[in-house]
């Protein structure tokens, strides 16, 4: 979405969808077909895996990594 900030130092791989409202912080990658939700933070140096899935207004802490079709709904990481 054009209505998210995306830090420097990301990547958003192929098929990823970056919904409106999100902030992913600096040195992240957000592997190919995986979904932000709207609304959600993503910290810094934070590697959401191929077809993870983190839904609406969930927040991601720094430092961690989010593994292969892992699926977030209401969390804090």
């Amino acid at each position: 979405s054009k209505n998210s900030k995306i830090l420097s130092g990301t990547i958003v791989m192929h098929g990823a969808i970056v919904n409106s409202g999100c902030e992913i912080g600096l040195n992240c990658i957000i592997n190919s077909r995986s979904l932000i939700e709207h609304g959600c933070k993503i910290g810094n140096n934070v590697h959401i895996s191929t077809g993870a899935v983190v839904n609406g207004d969930v927040n991601v802490g720094s430092n961690t990594f989010l593994g292969l079709g892992r699926i977030l709904v209401g969390h804090r990481l």
